[in-house]
């Protein structure tokens, strides 16, 4: 196992990104899928597409599903699950980091 990246692609894209990895013949390439448009949007519907995609990468990164709150706007990593994947010593900084960071929405 590498190191877990991912591809972000609007929704109407990702047709487009999964015949990508099929040709590349990468099945296990993970592709995180936010909302279509981004280019009519105001700021504080980019910051709701960004919060869409970082539930995805929490979970690509860390094997773990997660949950986001919003305190003071910003956003903090909350309930995070066990691993669904194997262990990889690169998930393990991915959540700490996680942990010790936010996403911060102002």
């Amino acid at each position: 196992m590498g190191i877990p990246v991912a591809s972000i692609c609007t929704t109407v894209f990702s047709k487009e990104a999964r015949n990508s990895i099929n040709i590349l013949r990468m099945p296990d390439f993970r592709v995180v899928e936010i909302t279509h448009p981004l280019s009519t949007l105001t700021e504080v519907e980019i910051k709701s597409r960004a919060k869409e995609a970082v539930i995805q990468i929490i979970e690509i990164i860390t094997g773990r599903k997660a949950e986001l709150a919003m305190e003071d706007h910003n956003y903090t990593v909350q309930n995070v699950s066990r691993p669904t994947t194997m262990d990889h010593p690169s998930n393990n900084i991915a959540m700490e980091s996680i942990e010790n960071g936010s996403c911060d929405d102002g």
